[in-house]
């Protein structure tokens, strides 16, 4: 699970790690996602998140309330 940070760069929500929209991902090009679901992470000159799906935040603590929480504005594990 990644965030999209204030900074415009996309973090983990577990380890705060810094990730890429994959550049053939047909979310490259579009509005970037508050939240996003990834699958695979491509290792080169940057770390780039590939096999994307859209999510709501609201959807983690629905879901797993017992593994997320909601801190301020962003959603974080336990």
């Amino acid at each position: 699970l990644a965030y999209l940070h204030h900074s415009g760069i996309y973090r983990t929500c577990r380890g705060n790690r810094e990730l890429e929209i994959h550049p053939l991902s047909c979310l490259y090009t579009i509005r970037q996602p508050q939240y996003i679901v990834f699958c695979e992470l491509l290792h080169t000159t940057k770390v780039f998140m590939k096999e994307l799906t859209v999510i709501e935040g609201d959807w983690l603590t629905e879901l797993a309330p017992h593994y997320y929480v909601k801190r301020g504005v962003r959603y974080e594990d336990r």
